[in-house]
């Protein structure tokens, strides 16, 4: 009787070998991996995110389907805790989805988020009605964005590489990389 109690778990183990093998992954360690991920907090992920300077060069860019946004909490898990954090991760939320033919739910951790930066940075949003502030604010983004690369031209100065990932939503730029005055 004591052989099933070793022979159980010696066939248990040579299966996750054989799994991991063929898969070319390790089950039992991307398991718990797996279970660490959902039990960290996204917000303190993002604290540790922003305190980190060792940062590569890729910026991310995510955009879901309605049913599966409520998932994107992983994705955005995984991204962070990464030794070499990405410079940044941009989460793109379409009103209205032609695959699934639904509007999006916006979580209220991203309403959040848009009502913290308002709040903060532009508080000419933060009097607008809750249901207009996202199309508010990307309007205020807009004009400040524009504003900022008209102030430049008009100055003739080049920015080489005046795009979103140098320039921040209060409507200035940073980074200014190649750059020259237009020859008078």
């Amino acid at each position: 009787m004591i052989w099933l109690w070793l022979a159980v778990p010696a066939a248990v183990w040579v299966g996750i070998l054989i799994f991991d093998f063929i898969e070319g992954k390790t089950f039992i360690h991307d398991r718990l991996d797996e279970w660490r991920l959902k039990k960290s907090d996204l917000a303190e992920m993002d604290r540790d995110w922003a305190e980190n300077p060792n940062r590569s060069d890729v910026v991310f860019s995510l955009t879901t389907i309605p049913s599966r946004l409520e998932h994107i909490d992983s994705t955005i898990k995984t991204l962070l805790r990464q030794t070499r954090a990405p410079a940044a991760i941009r989460l793109n939320v379409p009103k209205w989805s032609k695959r699934e033919k639904t509007a999006y739910e916006v979580p209220e951790r991203i309403r959040a988020l848009l009502d913290f930066s308002s709040d903060n940075y532009l508080p000419e949003v933060s009097e607008a009605e809750a249901e207009d502030r996202p199309a508010v604010f990307l309007e205020e983004v807009l004009l400040r964005s524009a504003r900022l690369a008209a102030t430049w031209v008009l100055a003739g100065f080049v920015h080489g590489v005046l795009n979103t990932d140098n320039m921040n939503i209060t409507g200035e730029s940073f980074d200014y990389g190649p750059w020259r005055f237009v020859p008078t």
